[in-house]
């Protein structure tokens, strides 16, 4: 019963009150630097921002409220390997 989806596009044409599964990299999604500077990223990987946005878009209609856990781990993920960018 889930909408599946592995392609940013697919965020546009997700059906109303479906329940989502987005899955857009076999691993971590990309760094952001890593995200800006390829093309073929940016058209295929949403950012955490974009995923953000469509979540609450999706949620905001429910009457008794909701909670959104958003999670950036990619920043966590360079601190440890001491990569500044």
């Amino acid at each position: 019963g889930y909408d599946v989806i592995r392609h940013k596009d697919g965020l546009a044409t997700l059906r109303e009150g479906s329940p989502v599964l987005g899955l857009f990299a076999d691993g971590h999604l990309p760094y952001t630097l890593d995200h800006r500077g390829d093309p073929a990223l940016a058209a295929a990987v949403p950012t955490l921002a974009e995923m953000t946005r469509t979540a609450i878009g999706r949620l905001a209609s429910n009457r008794a409220g909701f909670l959104l856990q958003v999670e950036g781990a990619r920043v966590d993920h360079a601190a440890h390997a001491n990569d500044i960018g």
